[in-house]
């Protein structure tokens, strides 16, 4: 059984960072991800955008959350963000290990996602 805690939604950010392996991303890139696999899998469900507005505003709290965690930085004014190496490593490999292996297939697939918008900018 998986524990309560790994469905929070920073823990779910983290881990699709952690797979993508990206030193630099955009913000707005990982919304539409994000946004995109909402529609496709239940454990993504929170990262809905917002139907008339296009934004996320629970990605939005995340990633503030894991800014101040300093597990996320942001790259000074801009919505280039950069995950921190423990996130990168055994902090987000752990995290990872928790999910179940259809959820871990879904995470895989929202961060091969991410890695191949994110090297097209």
């Amino acid at each position: 059984m998986v524990d309560k805690l790994q469905f929070i939604p920073e823990n779910i950010v983290s881990v699709v960072l952690h797979r993508a392996g990206l030193e630099t991303l955009d913000d707005g890139v990982l919304s539409q991800v994000l946004g995109q696999a909402a529609q496709a899998h239940q454990i993504f469900s929170e990262f809905r955008p917002h139907p008339q507005y296009k934004d996320n505003p629970k990605l939005d709290q995340v990633l503030d959350t894991l800014l101040l965690g300093g597990s996320v930085i942001r790259e000074g004014l801009t919505r280039r963000i950069r995950p921190a190496p423990h996130l990168l490593g055994e902090y987000g490999s752990g995290i990872y290990a928790g999910f179940t292996k259809g959820q871990q297939r879904e995470i895989d697939k929202a961060a091969k996602i991410l890695k191949e918008r994110s090297t097209k900018i």
